[in-house]
């Protein structure tokens, strides 16, 4: 039931989003959506091209801010940079403004044919669409921009929460306010949430109702292991099912921005990586001593830019926004990709592709951009991407034990939504 109804709401989405982008201004959006990347040329090259191709909403301002330069600073070094840098911009309009960040990466060395433009660019066999990573992004936070006052709301380039939200939203969704951050949180086994952060809730202090409601947070952790969700409290049980609440996007206040801001004035220059996720969060929460301060901290040299981010953020708060039905799906690395575009064993997946009769892709596979004439084989979990093939050849298997996820059944059952009995010709 969760997927049907998750896979009709993202068919309402991409409705309109299509809307938005033919100058519709009836349906509320960002003001400013902004990539944060480490190559500035590329990016911006990119975007240029969409925008000349009137591919994105009109409705938007939309900019390429380069990470600054020097050492790595990670996704938490860019936000800074970024808020500096559209505060000496814009000054205090900037409170104002409902602004989405996608941090668009680096070189993409784990999907490696995404290199050149960047995986917010790469393409996405949803329908007949010709449609990219920045306009599922786009899309699937489209909820958001309605339902979050002025602030930033930041996300990556590599994951898709899709979604269902009800109709008629909590009247006290945010009965305490929202000053700080929020953070939307996605239900998910334990033995995913180990590669993610999870959030620890008190069990009595929700406002909403079962299908969407804001909790206060007690502690964040990060990656932990199944021993300490467990001691922290992080697991709930349900019957004979166990899940935790991960991490995904997270919005910040136009106070909380400010705190940051005057941060990265003290980190200057700043030397040191800086996560959002793992350095930024686990400083909220209520609970003292959280598991951060308490183990992780004392590893930390006392000016170290991580220890100094702790103290900044010391009283700030952080909500959590949860989403019941809702899907969390990482593409960050190529078996990921595979597994969620192929469908994990299912048909094979071709996308903008030319094939003849010869070619035999197995299940699992995935060509995208391809012409493959003759006798071309592909095994199991193989990718061809921008491949001109004549003759014979034999791409080999590949394929990593990944838990199998939903993200094709939900893009299947969105299709039917959205064209009814139109044949597809995007997919395999």
């Amino acid at each position: 039931m969760t997927t049907e109804l998750i896979a009709e709401y993202t068919a309402e989405l991409f409705e309109k989003y299509e809307r938005l982008k033919a100058g519709d201004d009836s349906i509320p959006f960002w003001d400013l959506v902004v990539l944060c990347c480490t190559n500035e040329a590329r990016v911006e090259a990119a975007f240029r091209r969409c925008l000349a191709r009137h591919a994105l909403p009109p409705a938007a301002s939309y900019r390429v801010a380069a990470d600054p330069p020097g050492p790595k600073v990670e996704c938490g070094g860019a936000t800074l940079h970024l808020l500096q840098t559209l505060r000496a911009e814009l000054g205090d309009q900037l409170d104002s403004l409902r602004v989405l960040v996608i941090h668009a990466g680096g070189f993409s060395k784990r999907l490696v044919h995404h290199a050149v433009l960047g995986k917010i660019f790469s393409p996405l066999p949803v329908g007949g669409r010709s449609l990219t990573m920045l306009d599922v992004k786009l899309t699937m936070y489209l909820p958001y921009a309605a339902l979050l006052p002025a602030g930033m709301f930041f996300t990556g380039c590599d994951d898709i929460q899709l979604a269902w939200l009800p109709p008629r939203l909590p009247e006290d969704l945010f009965a305490d306010g929202m000053e700080g951050f929020v953070a939307l949180a996605h239900p998910a086994p334990v033995s995913v949430a180990v590669n993610h952060g999870v959030y620890v809730l008190p069990p009595d202090e929700k406002h909403g109702n079962e299908h969407l409601y804001t909790s206060p947070c007690e502690e964040v952790l990060q990656k932990p292991s199944e021993q300490l969700m467990r001691e922290r409290g992080a697991v709930l049980v349900a019957g004979d099912q166990e899940t935790v609440h991960i991490d995904g996007a997270f919005w910040i206040s136009p106070s909380a921005q400010r705190r940051l801001e005057k941060l990265y004035v003290r980190l200057l220059p700043l030397t040191e990586e800086l996560s959002a996720y793992r350095d930024f969060l686990p400083c909220l929460g209520r609970r003292r001593p959280s598991h951060y301060q308490s183990d992780v901290l004392p590893q930390l040299a006392a000016d170290s830019a991580r220890a100094l981010t702790f103290d900044a953020l010391q009283g700030v708060p952080l909500r959590v926004l949860v989403v019941p039905r809702s899907r969390f799906f990482h593409l960050g690395t190529l078996p990921e990709y595979l597994e969620h575009l192929s469908g994990g064993g299912g048909p094979a997946a071709v996308l903008s592709s030319l094939l003849s009769a010869e070619a035999r892709l197995a299940a699992g596979a995935l060509a995208e951009f391809c012409r493959l004439d003759g006798h071309v084989t592909a095994g199991d979990g193989a990718l061809l991407s921008h491949c001109h093939v004549a003759g014979m050849a034999d791409a080999m298997e590949h394929r990593d034990p990944l838990a199998m996820l939903e993200f094709r059944e939900i893009i299947d059952k969105e299709l039917d939504a959205a064209a009814g009995a139109e044949e597809v010709g995007d997919r395999g």
